[in-house]
């Protein structure tokens, strides 16, 4: 006795393969919907299309929009953390007792003796 699967009339397998990309331009599909393109069970699937972007574009404008007004406050928010070196002008870091810059003493740094 042979085993395999076995194909009972009226049970068979329905194969659907769906394509969606920006414009389906030509196919051999069954039913076509803008993007859309449907085979039921095909044998071959033949499709010439344009590919959907990966991001659309308002939230791609909405994330642009978000990052070009994050960087000017990141960079007001670093220039706020220390102050300026007397002798060169150039900003250095709270604590600091010398300048990196310049070599200079920093004058809160200065002790009296």
């Amino acid at each position: 006795m042979e085993r395999g699967i076995m194909a009972l009339p009226g049970l068979g397998y329905d194969r659907i393969v769906t394509l969606h990309a920006a414009k389906i331009i030509q196919s051999n599909a069954d039913e076509v919907s803008g993007g859309k393109a449907v085979w039921h069970n095909p044998g071959l699937v033949d499709v010439v299309f344009e590919p959907a972007n990966p991001f659309p574009l308002p939230i791609l404008f909405i994330f642009l929009c978000l990052g070009g007004i994050s960087i000017p406050i990141s960079l007001a928010v670093k220039g706020l953390g220390g102050s300026k070196c007397p002798a060169c002008g150039r900003r250095v870091r709270k604590g600091q007792e010398i300048c990196p810059h310049c070599g200079g003493y920093l004058s809160y740094a200065m002790i009296d003796i």
